[in-house]
């Protein structure tokens, strides 16, 4: 999954980070380079609370007018549960339930640092009501 970023150069010389699908999204760097790796940790950041404060996530709008960081298959599972979780106004008791194991189980399960088997996540997004569907494509 891809978001766009854009790069605006700010007064003092750095390189300020925004993200269209995002509007609390907003880092910095003093090239392109140091931006990008603030970029990818502050999408993680932005990802994370809204985790916890139980908002939606949306998948990406990639433009090929812009620049744009990719998050990985896992995290991008681990948002498909998240989003399926907040469609289907469920919390993680619910889902402890739902998948009969154990409360840590679940709290690694949305862990985006936790390096979750794909069995699970699939497990997980089925009891939930949605399918996996994986599409190899040529790097670009």
């Amino acid at each position: 999954m891809k978001y766009a970023i854009k790069f605006i150069q700010d007064d003092n010389d750095t390189l300020i980070v925004i993200a269209k699908d995002f509007q609390e999204f907003i880092t910095y760097g003093n090239n392109e380079k140091e931006a990008l790796e603030h970029a990818k940790n502050a999408l993680l950041t932005v990802i994370e609370g809204r985790f916890q404060g139980r908002e939606v996530i949306p998948f990406g709008t990639h433009n090929i007018a812009y620049p744009f960081i990719e998050v990985s298959s896992l995290i991008t599972l681990k948002i498909a549960i998240h989003n399926a979780m907040v469609e289907k106004n469920l919390r993680k008791a619910d889902l402890v339930c739902l998948l009969q194991c154990h409360p840590i189980q679940i709290d690694r399960l949305l862990d985006l640092n936790h390096t979750t088997k794909l069995d699970a996540l699939e497990y997980a997004l089925l009891t939930l009501g949605k399918s996996v569907i994986i599409d190899i494509q040529d790097a670009a």
